[in-house]
C-alpha cells in the first residue's frame, strides 16, 4: 500500500513490525480508496446475483421472475428501489458486511508509551 510505504519513510522505519496501528480517521482523500470501494461493491453485488447496467456503471439490478430491485451508487451511498420488500431485504443481506468504517494511523515503536 502506497500510504504505508510513504509513512514508513517519514517515520524512518524499515519493518512493519516496528509499527503500531490505531484507528483514528477515515480514508477519505487517500489515493485509490474510491477504486477499492467500487471494486469491493462490484464484487459483493455481482456475487449476490446483481447485474451492472451496461449504459450506466453506477446502476445495478436484479430481476427474479416478476420482481425487480435496482440500486444506484453515488460515491459511497446507495439508492435502492424495488417492486417487493422481499427482494429489497435480500439486497441488505448481500450488503450487510460492507457497513465498515476503517481508518489507520501509523506510528513508530519509539513513540509507544
Amino acid at each position: 500500500m502506497d500510504v504505508l510505504a510513504a509513512r514508513m519513510r517519514v517515520l524512518g522505519v524499515t519493518s512493519t513490525k516496528d509499527l503500531d496501528s490505531e484507528i483514528r480517521n477515515n480514508l477519505y482523500g487517500l489515493k485509490k480508496v474510491g477504486r477499492l470501494w467500487s471494486k469491493l461493491l462490484y464484487q459483493r453485488l455481482v456475487g449476490g446475483g446483481y447485474m451492472r447496467c451496461i449504459s450506466d456503471s453506477c446502476v445495478y439490478y436484479r430481476r427474479v421472475e416478476a420482481e425487480l430491485v435496482i440500486a444506484g451508487v453515488y460515491v459511497d451511498d446507495l439508492l435502492v428501489t424495488s417492486t417487493s420488500s422481499v427482494v429489497f431485504k435480500r439486497l441488505f443481506d448481500v450488503m450487510q458486511r460492507l457497513s465498515v468504517k476503517i481508518s489507520v494511523q501509523l506510528r513508530s515503536s519509539s513513540e509507544r508509551v
